[in-house]
C-alpha cells in the first residue's frame, strides 16, 4: 500500500534495532525482498550493520531451527559491506558519501532501500549543504530502485521500497522535507506528548517546574541536582507529565534537565521540532554579587 515511509522518532526509539535489523531479517528470511540497500552515516555505519546482520543470522537459534543457515562464506559472498544469502537474498550497506548509481545485484536493482541517519551535521550547515544532501537524496535514492508497474490498470510489480529513518536536525533538513513530501507516508513522534496547541514551554516552564530549575542551577547548593529531584518527587502528581515511552524516560532526569542543560538538542533528538532551533532564549536573568561571581 506504502511506496515511501519517513519514519521520524526521538533517539532511543530503538528505530535502528526494529526498522533495519528486524525488518531486514524478516525481508531476509521470508524472501520478501531480493535486494536490500542501507544507506547508514558513515562507511564504518554500514560494517557495523553488515555485522549485525552475521551474528543473527549465525547464532538465533530460532532462525537457525526455522530456515537453517543462511549465511556460507565459502560459497556466497560475505564480506565487510555484502551478504549473499543461501536462499538468494542479497543485502548491501553504503555510507551516504558512496554513490548508489547504478547499484545492482545480479541484474537485480534495490527492492528495498532503508536510509538510517543517512543525514549529518555537516548535511545542515548551511543553505548550500542542506541542498546538495537533497539533490542527493532526490538523484540517487529515489532513483535507484524501479517504479510500480500497471498493466490494464492492475499493478503487476511493486514499486521499490523506500524507508528514511531518522530525527530533525533543521527546518529545511533532508527530514523535514521529507516529512512535508506527501509521496512520503511520515510516521512522527516526540518524547513529550502535547495537547492541541500546547508547548514545551508551557509545560517546563510552570510555576513548579521553574521553581525546580532554580534550585538544580542553585551555585550555592553543592547538591543542587539531588534537591532538585526531591522537589519534583515531593509534587510528582502535579509536574509529571505524559511521555511516548514513559518506562524509559523520567520526566526529570531525562527531559527537564536535557531541556535545561541543551534546549537546541533537545528539541531536535526528542521533539523533532526544529522551529526554534538556532534561536537563543534568555529566559531568566539573576544578579550576584562580585563574590558569589568570583566563587
Amino acid at each position: 500500500t506504502i511506496d515511501k515511509l519517513n519514519i521520524v522518532c526521538p533517539r532511543g526509539m530503538a528505530k535502528t534495532t526494529v526498522c533495519d535489523l528486524a525488518l531486514s531479517v524478516w525481508l531476509i528470511c521470508y524472501e520478501k525482498s531480493k535486494f536490500i540497500l542501507l544507506g547508514a552515516k558513515k562507511d564504518d555505519d554500514a560494517c557495523q550493520f553488515i555485522d549485525s546482520i552475521k551474528k543473527v543470522f549465525k547464532e538465533n537459534k530460532m532462525i537457525l531451527d526455522e530456515f537453517g543457515l543462511l549465511i556460507n562464506s565459502k560459497k556466497y559472498k560475505v564480506n565487510a559491506n555484502e551478504i549473499e544469502f543461501a536462499n538468494g537474498m542479497y543485502i548491501r550497506a553504503v555510507g551516504s558519501s558512496s554513490s548508489v548509481r547504478g547499484a545492482n545485484f545480479k541484474g537485480i536493482r534495490p527492492t528495498t532501500v532503508i536510509a538510517d541517519d543517512y543525514q549529518d551535521e555537516k548535511d545542515i550547515l548551511s543553505d548550500e549543504s542542506r541542498e546538495k544532501k537533497f539533490n542527493r537524496w532526490s538523484k540517487e535514492i529515489e532513483k535507484v530502485g524501479d517504479t510500480a508497474v500497471y498493466r490494464d490498470g492492475e499493478k503487476v510489480k511493486s514499486a521499490t521500497k523506500i524507508i528514511s529513518i531518522g530525527t530533525v536536525l533543521h527546518n529545511d533538513c533532508l527530514i523535514s522535507r521529507l516529512s512535508r513530501n506527501k509521496d512520503y507516508y511520515t510516521v512522527l513522534k516526540r518524547a513529550i506528548i502535547l495537547k492541541d496547541d500546547q508547548t514545551v514551554e508551557d509545560i517546563l516552564e510552570s510555576t513548579l517546574w521553574l521553581e525546580c530549575k532554580r534550585l538544580y542551577f542553585n551555585d550555592k547548593d553543592s547538591n543542587a541536582k539531588f534537591t532538585a529531584k526531591v522537589f519534583y518527587e515531593n509534587h510528582i502528581d502535579e509536574m509529571k507529565f505524559s511521555l511516548l515511552w514513559e518506562e524509559k524516560w523520567d520526566c526529570f532526569n531525562d527531559i527537564a534537565i536535557s531541556y535545561w542543560e541543551n534546549r537546541q538538542a533537545f528539541m531536535s533528538e526528542m521533539m523533532n521540532d526544529a522551529t526554534s532551533i538556532g534561536k537563543k532564549w534568555f529566559k531568566t536573568i539573576r544578579t550576584q554579587t562580585v563574590e558569589e561571581i568570583e566563587e
